[in-house]
C-alpha cells in the first residue's frame, strides 16, 4: 500500500508542532502539545508496524508513555 507511505509526513509535521507547543510557557499549550505528540506516536506506530519496523514501534510506545506521564504532569503543574 503506497498511500500507507503518506502517513510519514502528518506524523513529522505532527511532532514538529508538538515540540513548537510543549516550550509554551502556557499550561493549555503544553497539554496540546502532549497530545500531539500521542498523535504523532499513533501515525508513526501504524508506518513501523506496516513496514515492520519493530524498533521504530517499540520507540513510539515508549515514548508514548513519556508524553502520557507529561499529561500528567502538566495537569498537576499549576503554572
Amino acid at each position: 500500500m503506497e498511500w500507507f507511505n503518506i502517513l510519514q509526513w502528518p506524523a513529522m509535521v505532527t511532532n514538529v508542532i508538538a515540540a513548537w507547543l510543549i516550550a509554551s510557557t502556557q499550561k493549555i499549550r503544553r497539554q496540546f502539545g502532549f497530545w500531539c505528540f500521542l498523535a504523532g506516536n499513533l501515525l508513526w506506530g501504524f508506518w513501523g508496524w506496516h513496514e515492520e519496523a519493530w524498533a521504530i514501534v517499540m520507540l513510539q510506545i515508549f515514548l508514548a508513555g513519556l508524553n502520557i506521564r507529561g499529561v500528567h504532569k502538566n495537569d498537576n503543574n499549576n503554572n
